[in-house]
């Protein structure tokens, strides 16, 4: 009897370990940049995990790369991605950390690398608007125009447990990719039209809660084409619809490009792409927003 149930452990537990060690070799192996681009990797539990061990620190109990958060102060919430984040500038130089510094307001940080407007609607806003901001700065333009094979509609939402789960895994990632590699087409992962809508919904709502004072910052980044992820054209024309929203609503616009304007691009950018806002460029950034603030 020991022997025969020895035996049939061994069959379960062969393709279980195999299929392991599988996953954690593949979690070493580069995904494309369109996979990442179409799929919200701060959704993923593996990434919640590495984050909750290895940044901890660095985060609130939201995720948010801010302190603990109360409804007490003047509050501005700053919806954005990697460039309100944050990425290669430590915590304290980011705008939203800036303001708060510079200014009466207290900020709260709720960029997230990769966030489009998609995720704005789906998570950003209702955490934002449990703490009763007065002000919300908006940056959602990049991301939103990046080009993958999977459209973020097609994503899964931070509901969506299930789905985040089984995305989490090494194996799935690369199984996904091979999948739509070979039967779909690249498309924005928002589209302009959706993004547009979708821009006005994110100013929709905050004005329905009682966030009057908006402000969108309009990014820019010297970025190369790379047609299967990013082109400038393409990136001009989501630039263009969110002043196209902003000038309806009659909300102020900051320009990335004139604020930012005789700096030299190796100071005003940084990492490999010159995507990410250096500490001299986070602080012109955070001067400009309380200078409108002032002026409104």
């Amino acid at each position: 009897m020991g022997t025969r149930y020895s035996v049939w452990m061994r069959r379960l537990l062969r393709p279980i370990v195999s299929l392991l060690i599988l996953d954690i070799g593949l979690s070493f192996v580069p995904i494309p940049d369109w996979w990442e681009a179409g799929v919200f990797n701060d959704y993923l539990y593996s990434t919640r995990v590495r984050k909750l061990i290895f940044s901890s620190k660095e985060h609130n109990s939201l995720g948010y790369r801010d302190s603990e958060w109360t409804t007490e102060n003047r509050k501005i919430a700053f919806l954005g991605d990697s460039r309100t984040y944050g990425l290669f500038v430590h915590k304290e130089h980011t705008y939203a950390e800036q303001v708060e510094r510079l200014s009466s307001w207290e900020s709260m940080n709720l960029g997230v690398p990769g966030a489009t407007t998609f995720e704005a609607l789906d998570s950003m806003l209702p955490d934002a608007l449990h703490y009763k901001p007065e002000v919300s700065v908006v940056c959602l333009d990049l991301n939103s125009s990046l080009i993958s094979f999977v459209p973020r509609g097609n994503s899964s939402r931070r509901s969506d447990i299930m789905g985040n789960l089984i995305r989490s895994s090494s194996i799935w990632m690369f199984l996904e990719g091979g999948w739509h590699s070979l039967f779909s087409e690249r498309v924005p992962v928002i589209s302009l039209q959706d993004y547009g809508q979708q821009l006005d919904q994110i100013f929709q709502t905050l004005i329905e809660n009682g966030v009057s004072r908006n402000i969108l910052l309009v990014g820019w980044t010297p970025l190369q084409n790379y047609p299967n992820l990013y082109t400038q054209d393409l990136y001009d024309q989501y630039r263009e619809k969110s002043r196209e929203v902003a000038r309806e609503r009659s909300i102020p616009i900051i320009e990335f490009t004139d604020e930012l304007q005789g700096i030299p691009l190796e100071e005003a950018y940084l990492g490999e792409h010159q995507i990410h806002l250096s500490e001299v460029s986070h602080k012109k950034i955070a001067e400009s927003i309380i200078r409108v603030l002032d002026e409104s």
